[in-house]
């Protein structure tokens, strides 16, 4: 603002904005969502046919996971993973208590 008083292109003139602060507005929201289409149809399905992504994304695909999901507890697969893991945990402790006692009693290996 110069020492006249005058006021910038971003100030009100009589309570309402320039003209051309309302067209800087208005193309810089439109810019926004140019940039955001060209990302959801241009950039995102290039990434998608990357070949460090393409098998990931075809295996969601395949299997109709939902990749947006936070917590995986609903899915099928997950459950019977915990299972596993559990079983193996259990069997992998009792294998290390059973070597640590040097024990041969065949009881334990049930």
């Amino acid at each position: 603002m110069g020492t006249t008083g005058q006021s910038t292109t971003d100030e009100k003139l009589d309570g309402r904005q320039r003209p051309s602060s309302m067209i800087r507005k208005w193309a810089f929201l439109l810019l926004g969502f140019f940039l955001i289409g060209i990302f959801m149809f241009v950039i995102a399905p290039w990434i998608r046919e990357m070949p460090a992504v393409k098998p990931i994304a075809d295996l969601i695909d395949e299997r109709d996971l939902d990749a947006g999901a936070l917590f995986y507890t609903e899915i099928e697969e997950t459950s019977e993973a915990e299972v596993h893991l559990r079983g193996v945990m259990k069997s992998y402790s009792r294998e290390k208590a059973r070597h640590k006692k040097g024990s041969s009693d065949p009881r334990e290996t049930e």
